[in-house]
């Protein structure tokens, strides 16, 4: 009887036959109630087999799949196809079947998943075993997809704002990931809800509390974001790449898509600032983030953001990390031919055989004997990237340097001087020739004398075009004979070292550099060793900002912990000090991390700038006066403007107001007119905040709040009772100057909606000119 129905009717009219069967005896549906609220199954009915099994065969909406293949069984439609046609062929097997990656997170939240899964097998009529295999063959991704494609939209509207409160006070990967995939298969209004809620802010505290679980999967929700959406986060970059940095982001395709990203934006300043304390290229962030990349085994797309920044202003710097990194050696790892051609031509590694590295090495080699190998490659720097805050006049000096030729044989011809040109000392080209090398010298004869005199302590300095270059110095020595200098001899033997000093002349356990910069703050204190460690390990506030920053920026590494242990030398007086607190040296660190905090937290006055800057936002978005200004001038500049192609006008930015304000004709002005239809005293009331706004730098002040919120983990971080005693002393502040922040980072992206432009300094100084100028008016009348 079914059959010959089957064999007449349509084929969606046969389905509803059947639904209006035995359903719960084909189906094996223990509740169809629960199948009607949760599927809409009718729905589904009205939609041809073609369309269903294509739907399944893509993995998309996996219940829908299911349903139709049960239904086809059971009624003779769905007939065997060859695997990657219908049902469950050999591409969907590969594509479901291998659980992925983010199976690694904690075994509760994957529990959690897979009862919910599996009741949605079991609601469909799957029968126990299938359930099991169903749900060891999908990994957490898919099975989140396909419960999330289960809801209708006012339940997933519902859900994303307990995804974001959820959120907001702690981690948890079904929430996020539960997020990411509704805003990623759903429509827009589920993104407009989540950024209504501050969902752009909840992401950005994940990325502050992200450790190892958490982070691949906040990278994807952040990538899914700002891929489909743009970018409207509050500055986030230094905070992922600290977490990159530290080894928190495993699957890191993510973390380079979002750098891909945020460097075609223009949005990615950060790769450029330094890692810590030490102010050098070398120790960027994009310093960093290229050393990685080097060390991966196989290199596919971690450079494809690298060559946007090649045009950058800041390329020049790109340039010279991928020259250090020995980038041609990269060849066999890179992938991508052409991003790897086009970063290598850059570079111009084919001209490394032309600069002479045979002498700039033997450079480097007396630099690191005489000790001064860390200025030796930071004037290298400078002089690549033009400083002239380093070099001061030598640029300008060196027109005047003498440049000789001699053979390659070591034979001198005569000397040829060659006046350099100020461009040529700008930008160093390799020479191309085998010719005669070009050797600086000096012009002036440098003879060891035959006895030795009593020095003059004097700073030198080059002649340039000052007075000492009108000075004939052959003349001048002309005038001293050499026996009048006898007086100023020294008698007897060169003074030799003693035993003691050539001791202390060993080889130390900290380097040259770090004991210069450990002795020098350590100079400037008149304690003894064992006052300021117990004033460290008391954590006294009295102690200097600087001194404390230098301790902790060369605080000795472990090695150098036990090398200090396995010797009972002299040494200086930093390494005696360290020495000295060998014991406890683990708290000193501590302590020092909380007193860096403490004091840099006192010292800036992070809440009164907060404050200013709450009062300035919340002022241009809620003053009715200023939006009344705004639409009086749109409208009389409609006018006057009508009939061009200025006219009719929607809106206008706020650097025309000083062009609004200064229209006059025939003894009219603007301000005059405008002034007439507004309540000038309230708008001057409602603007005075920006005064006290304009010298407020908000880029500045987040990377200044983020610097305190790195300090506060590493403070934080610690397991001494002491500190964490007095760091819950200061927590309800530090929270409050946090949540200050989340607000006011909120309302500025929330004014630059409402203007539709930066809110930058060269805003403020147009609300400060329509200010003063309006004040001017009301004073004179």
């Amino acid at each position: 009887m079914v059959l010959s129905v089957f064999a007449v009717l349509p084929q969606r009219l046969a389905l509803l036959y059947l639904w209006t069967l035995d359903t719960r005896r084909l189906l094996h549906i223990r509740d169809v109630a629960f199948l009607e609220h949760r599927m809409c199954l009718f729905r589904f009915l009205c939609m041809p087999f073609s369309v269903l099994s294509h739907v399944y065969d893509r993995g998309v909406g996996l219940e829908m799949g299911l349903l139709c293949k049960t239904f086809g069984e059971s009624c003779g439609l769905w007939r065997g196809s060859a695997p990657g046609q219908r049902g469950l062929g050999a591409k969907s097997r590969k594509s479901l079947g291998n659980p992925g990656p983010m199976e690694s997170w904690k075994s509760k939240s994957l529990e959690h998943i897979n009862i919910q899964f599996r009741s949605i097998m079991e609601g469909m009529g799957i029968d126990e075993e299938k359930q099991h295999k169903l749900a060891a063959k999908l990994n957490l991704s898919k099975k989140i997809r396909t419960i999330t494609s289960m809801q209708t939209l006012d339940e997933r509207k519902r859900k994303i704002r307990e995804y974001v409160v959820k959120l907001r006070d702690r981690n948890s990967v079904l929430n996020l990931l539960s997020l990411s995939v509704s805003l990623e298969i759903g429509p827009k209004v589920l993104y407009e809800i989540f950024s209504a809620e501050g969902g752009h802010d909840v992401l950005v505290k994940c990325m502050r509390r992200m450790d190892e679980e958490f982070s691949d999967v906040v990278c994807d929700a952040l990538y899914i974001v700002l891929s489909k959406y743009g970018n409207h986060f509050p500055l986030f970059l230094r905070i992922l790449l600290d977490g990159f940095l530290a080894g928190k982001i495993h699957e890191t395709k993510s973390f380079f898509k979002i750098l891909e990203f945020l460097v075609n934006e223009n949005k990615a300043d950060e790769l450029f600032f330094n890692i810590d304390f030490n102010r050098c290229v070398c120790n960027t962030y994009l310093s960093k983030v290229i050393e990685y990349i080097r060390n991966l085994p196989k290199i596919d797309e971690e450079l494809n953001f690298v060559v946007p920044l090649l045009r950058s202003p800041k390329s020049v710097h790109v340039k010279y990390i991928l020259f250090v990194s020995d980038f041609p050696l990269l060849e066999q790892k890179v992938s991508n031919r052409e991003v790897f051609e086009e970063l290598a031509r850059e570079i111009r590694p084919a001209a490394c055989a032309d600069w002479r590295k045979d002498r700039i090495n033997e450079v480097m080699r007396l630099a690191e004997i005489e000790g001064v190998l860390d200025v030796a490659c930071c004037v290298f720097e400078a002089f690549v990237f033009g400083d002239r805050k380093v070099f001061g006049s030598l640029l300008e000096s060196m027109e005047k340097v003498g440049i000789y030729e001699e053979k390659d044989d070591g034979g001198k011809e005569k000397a040829v001087e060659i006046e350099s040109r100020k461009d040529a000392a700008k930008k160093p080209e390799a020479s191309k020739g085998r010719g005669p090398k070009k050797i600086i010298r000096k012009t002036g004869k440098s003879q060891t004398p035959a006895k030795r005199y009593i020095q003059v302590k004097w700073t030198k300095m080059g002649k340039g075009n000052s007075v000492w270059s009108k000075i004939n110095m052959e003349e001048m020595e002309r005038v001293f004979k050499a026996e009048e200098f006898d007086g100023f001899e020294v008698r007897g033997e060169k003074p030799r070292a003693s035993s003691a000093e050539t001791e202390k002349r060993r080889p130390s356990v900290f380097s040259e550099k770090k004991n210069y910069a450990i002795n020098i703050a350590l100079g400037r204190v008149k304690e003894s060793n064992c006052d300021l460690k117990s004033a460290i390990l008391g954590m006294e506030e009295r102690l200097s900002e600087n001194l404390v920053k230098q301790l902790l920026f060369y605080f000795p590494t472990d090695d150098e912990i036990e090398q200090l242990q396995s010797t009972d030398s002299v040494f200086g007086r930093g390494e005696e000090f360290f020495k000295e607190c060998i014991e406890d040296i683990e708290l000193m660190k501590r302590c020092l991390y909380y007193l860096y905090f403490i004091i840099s937290f006192r010292n800036q006055n992070v809440t009164k700038t907060l404050e200013t800057l709450e009062r300035y936002y919340s002022m241009l978005l809620e003053s009715k006066e200023l939006r009344r200004f705004l639409g009086i001038a749109l409208a009389a500049g409609n006018h006057l403007n009508k009939g061009s192609f200025l006219g009719n006008a929607e809106g206008f930015t706020m650097e025309s107001i000083p062009r609004i304000l200064e229209v006059k004709s025939n003894g009219s002005s603007m301000v005059s007119l405008l002034r007439k239809k507004i309540d000038c005293a309230q708008l001057l009331k409602d603007l005075s905040v920006v005064y006290d706004a304009s010298g407020v730098n908000f880029e500045g002040l987040c990377i200044e709040v983020e610097e305190l919120k790195k300090n506060y983990i590493n403070a934080s971080g610690s397991a001494f009772p002491q500190i964490q005693e007095k760091m819950e002393k200061i927590q309800e502040k530090y929270e409050a100057i946090c949540s200050l922040y989340d607000k006011v980072t909120k309302l500025h992206r929330d004014c630059r909606e409402y203007f539709g432009e930066k809110i930058d300094d060269g805003f403020s100084s147009r609300i400060i000119l329509l200010l003063d100028r309006m004040a001017r008016d009301v004073q004179k009348k």
